[in-house]
């Protein structure tokens, strides 16, 4: 009866974050429209006679199209901008909802799932998407809420069948932003050195056989997904044909299925090297956190300078959570095995893409900034297992409140005044009760002339 009554108060508070965030943000949304977004939204306006499969999100245009549709026959509602920005927000709201369960699900810790969740929703990458029709959205929430199913591997009595839906989530994530093909090989390395509990001892064969069906289905699915688009829809070749075209904005390109396949490269446009990566890197990631470490432009030469206190406050968390990784690596690693070294080398994979391709925008890093925050709640949750006696038990668990609770005071402070209320401040807000965006956009007009 006990374990019931958690169970209704854990889904209870998961509604809750569902509800609340949602409402949240479609009362804080602000009408300003970002140069990305009016591609996007033309693209969707236009489907029907102007198809865009952009290759490094394939699908994020035809699925945007399927919820546009569906939304408008459900409500009537036509107007794209607020469905799609809606559609970013609800996903991003279920999101952070089944975080909190799968935490819960997986510590049995209500006060530690809840905090890492409000974390993650409050962190500045989360709140930036949110308001935003951004690629990095829905594959960021989807591909993390993925990765968190592998804190339940080991204990699941069927490896095949763990692995089987797991890897098409994986490759519908690929599909959604092609970025995520960096998440295959510490994935691969996960299911090679994990020992489910069914085995009686590690056998790398049988290991590696799954390890190489996950790598199978997700190359099937994303390989053939980009065969199917690029040579039958769209009539690529491997060699340059005039008769094959794809449209990059509006740049017709020859139909070189490679070509498309890197097309930001066909445009010299993948990634750069730059004299102050270094600035750009450090302001983007801790920007995932709070934006106004990035609005400030923080130079690392200048860095405990006074200049702004809460960025150096951010600075110093963040830096102290990633040497805990470090510090507590043994515990942790002997809680959670091969899982943890895998996560920190995802994070630093990721980050390194992005450290590369483009530091300084907050959309990129919101995989990264989740990521950021699952492997602190893995953290916490092994120092609080570890703890044997009562009285260390508690004063670990005061520290790990105010900790945290202190870091997501700034956070919250810093990103709502600075990012919400600042956008509202600059632009006509579109609140949930302004009859769903009638009036004209900062960038109407932009939005308006054929691209």
């Amino acid at each position: 009866m006990k374990n019931t009554a958690r169970t209704v108060l854990a889904l209870t508070v998961a509604c809750f974050i569902m509800l609340g965030y949602c409402l949240f943000n479609l009362k804080h949304l602000a009408r300003n429209i970002g140069y990305d977004e009016v591609y996007y939204f033309f693209w969707v306006d236009n489907w029907d006679n102007y198809q865009v499969y952009y290759p490094h999100h394939l699908l994020f245009v035809p699925t945007s199209v399927l919820f546009q549709k569906s939304f408008t026959e459900l409500t009537g509602i036509e107007n794209t901008a607020f469905i799609q920005r809606f559609k970013n927000i609800l996903f991003i709201s279920v999101g952070l909802g089944l975080f909190f369960l799968i935490f819960y699900a997986h510590s049995r810790r209500f006060w530690l799932s809840l905090t890492i969740a409000l974390l993650i929703g409050i962190s500045g990458s989360l709140w930036y998407d949110a308001h935003h029709h951004e690629t990095s959205a829905l594959p960021g929430v989807l591909i993390n809420f993925n990765i968190l199913f592998l804190l339940f591997y080991r204990k699941f009595p069927h490896p095949v069948l763990f692995i089987i839906p797991f890897s098409l989530v994986n490759a519908f994530a690929i599909l959604l932003h092609q970025v995520y093909l960096l998440s295959i090989i510490p994935v691969f390395l996960i299911f090679f050195f994990a020992k489910p509990q069914k085995d009686t001892k590690y056998s790398p064969l049988k290991n590696l056989s799954r390890s190489f069906l996950y790598l199978f289905l997700v190359l099937c699915m994303v390989g053939g997904t980009y065969y199917y688009i690029g040579f039958v829809k769209l009539n690529l070749r491997l060699e340059d044909n005039p008769r094959g075209t794809q449209t990059y904005m509006s740049l017709p390109i020859k139909g070189n299925f490679i070509k498309y396949f890197y097309l930001i490269k066909a445009h010299n446009k993948w990634g750069e090297e730059n004299p102050s990566m270094l600035k750009q890197g450090i302001n983007g990631y801790v920007s995932s956190f709070m934006t106004t470490f990035r609005t400030k432009h923080v130079n690392p030469k200048d860095f405990f300078n006074d200049s702004h206190f809460p960025s150096n406050i951010a600075l110093l968390a963040i830096g102290a959570f990633l040497s805990g990784f470090i510090l507590f690596f043994i515990p942790v690693f002997r809680r959670y095995g091969m899982l943890y070294p895998g996560l920190l080398l995802m994070q630093v994979i990721g980050s390194m893409f992005i450290f590369w391709w483009e530091p300084w925008y907050i959309e990129h890093w919101i995989y990264i900034t989740i990521l950021t925050w699952m492997l602190v709640f893995m953290v916490c949750n092994t120092l609080i297992d570890n703890i044997k006696q009562n009285v260390p038990r508690i004063a670990v668990y005061v520290f790990l409140c105010l900790s945290l609770w202190s870091v997501g005071f700034v956070l919250y402070h810093e990103n709502f005044n600075h990012t919400i209320l600042a956008q509202k401040k600059l632009f006509l807000p579109a609140s949930a009760r302004s009859k769903f965006w009638k009036e004209d956009y900062k960038m109407d007009a932009v939005y308006k002339k054929p691209l």
